[in-house]
């Protein structure tokens, strides 16, 4: 399919060659290459270990490749004959950005474009450039919308995205892939937004039902499993000597569990018994250059003492093992949560339901956790916000898990710690 335009010179340009219904396709890609780096076989760049240019150049071929795939199998769903000049318009929609502004336009083309353009464009809501986690989501909604176009051969357009293609997506979601309520809903923000981006930024043709109240993503309170101040001080004192690669989990649980920190910046961090603090940077807010400082607690100390610190592991490992440590530790009664179950061979899909609680818990557990306990100590709740990144109260207070009873009783502390305080002034002054 691609091609050098020359061998003659040092440097070529690459295009396309594909036979279109017996008819001659032939589309100059806009891109060059050193000649001799160039593999006639692969079709491709050579590889080479350190050249991200090259990387970048088989990537966006493979992008190409893949556009033409797309354009030929809606073609044939809409049972459409396929014309020279319409792939020609395809292509250079996608990778030239010359478009009608009023034509009509797939959402998912429209996502494939502005994704060129998002690692370098502002996001008006932080002021910052578009996160790389924001734009894997943009990408992952994207491709859950064209499942949808595929299944139910039809086109999402921009211009007829409405309240019925919102229910017919939700409908989808929720009935055909089983996912759960937040994740629909969490889509459905994102399509929210793209639309936004499309009609504000891009001045597409958009249906206007995008800015209606009732186009809006759905919400309900996650269960939070939480390991209490009681539960933390139990696994702290569990002997797994026996178990050394679980004791090298339960360090890391620990550390988790008192810091509250992500656990891609969790498990990245190096410590000493003679340390006092933490610093870390968290990824989430690199572009910010924020950095999160936390005292060490004493059941980090002893570990560290003890056992020095952990050996490096894996997210995935870490979800695993901490799961047993858990058990081990007795947290076995049957609680409400979700967890992932294989609904049909390959496809797993988050379930409501009553599970002994080692099962759910995970690494993020360590972090609700963190956060709720410290509430419970009465620790400022804007201190504990500085370091789990919370930029709201209204957030935070959703993001924790303590109940009614707790609450009265923190309320409870409170009243006794303010009229104990007012007695002691009243005794002095006397």
């Amino acid at each position: 399919m691609f091609y050098l335009l020359t061998k003659k010179k040092a440097k070529s340009s690459i295009s396309i060659r594909k036979s279109i219904n017996k008819q001659r396709f032939v589309y100059s890609t806009g891109i060059s290459i050193q000649v001799d780096e160039w593999n006639p076989e692969s079709f491709r760049p050579f590889r080479q270990r350190g050249r991200n240019d090259l990387a970048i150049i088989s990537r966006k071929l493979d992008e190409m490749e893949h556009a033409i795939e797309d354009f030929i199998y809606h073609a044939e769903i809409d049972k459409k004959k396929i014309t020279i000049q319409d792939l020609k318009s395809h292509l250079d929609i996608q990778f030239k950005n010359k478009r009608s502004k009023t034509a009509d336009l797939r959402f998912y083309d429209f996502v494939q474009e502005f994704l060129i353009d998002a690692p370098k464009t502002i996001n008006p809501n932080t002021k910052q450039i578009y996160s790389e986690n924001l734009i894997k989501k943009f990408k992952q909604t994207a491709n859950r919308v064209s499942e949808f176009e595929r299944d139910y051969k039809r086109k999402v357009l921009l211009s007829d995205f409405d309240m019925d293609t919102y229910n017919d997506l939700y409908a989808y979601w929720s009935q055909d892939q089983e996912y759960m309520y937040n994740t629909i809903g969490g889509f459905l923000k994102i399509c929210k937004q793209l639309l936004g981006i499309a009609d504000k930024h891009y001045k597409y043709k958009v249906h206007v039902d995008y800015k209606t109240k009732e186009f809006t993503s759905m919400e309900e309170t996650a269960e939070a499993i939480v390991l209490s101040e009681e539960e933390i001080d139990i696994v702290a004192k569990l002997d797994l000597s026996n178990e050394p690669h679980l004791m090298n989990y339960q360090g890391w649980l620990i550390i988790g569990l008192w810091t509250g920190l992500r656990v891609q910046d969790l498990l990245t961090i190096n410590l000493s018994a003679e340390d006092k603090y933490i610093e870390v940077s968290p990824q989430k807010t690199k572009h910010h250059d924020i950095s999160v400082v936390i005292p060490i607690h004493h059941h980090i100390k002893a570990y560290l003492e003890e056992h020095g610190m952990p050996k490096v592991v894996s997210s995935q490992k870490f979800n695993k093992y901490i799961k047993q440590i858990c058990k081990i530790a007795g947290f076995t009664e049957e609680i409400k949560g979700s967890k992932k179950i294989e609904v049909s061979k390959g496809v797993w899909r988050k379930k409501k339901g009553f599970y002994p609680k080692y099962e759910l818990v995970t690494s993020h557990t360590c972090r609700r956790s963190f956060a709720t306990n410290m509430y419970l100590m009465n620790f400022p709740t804007l201190s504990i916000m500085k370091i789990t990144g919370h930029t709201t109260e209204k957030n935070f207070l959703k993001y924790i898990k303590v109940t009614p009873k707790e609450h009265a009783e923190k309320l409870m502390k409170h009243w006794e710690s303010y009229y104990q305080n007012k007695f002691d002034d009243n005794v002095e002054n006397e």
